[in-house]
């Protein structure tokens, strides 16, 4: 199976996440213990590989995520995204210039 991802990142929400988090004052483990709360498998090491980008988040790790915030899914996911933005797939292959918002 590939895996794609945008400038070498697996997520969009990672720094959001990691941004959020220090705003609570919370460390990464405070924030997986307040995922699995939710009923979420996550340690502090999930956290981080979501943070640096590292790890696919899914559709219900992110609502999860987002209710553990206080936010919503969307606000999660605004970045903004520029035409130098690159696409790559699982085998590190740069497709450039493919977003173009």
């Amino acid at each position: 199976m590939k895996t794609y991802g945008v400038n070498g990142k697996k997520n969009i929400i990672g720094e959001k996440v990691k941004k959020l988090r220090k705003a609570q004052r919370w460390s990464q483990n405070d924030l997986a213990i307040r995922v699995q709360l939710k009923g979420r498998m996550a340690d502090q090491r999930v956290i981080s590989r979501i943070e640096r980008g590292c790890r696919i988040v899914t559709d219900y790790e992110l609502l999860t995520i987002a209710l553990v915030f206080g936010v919503s899914a969307d606000e999660l996911l605004m970045v903004s995204c520029t035409e130098g933005d690159t696409l790559t797939n699982g085998n590190g292959k740069q497709k450039p210039n493919v977003i173009k918002i």
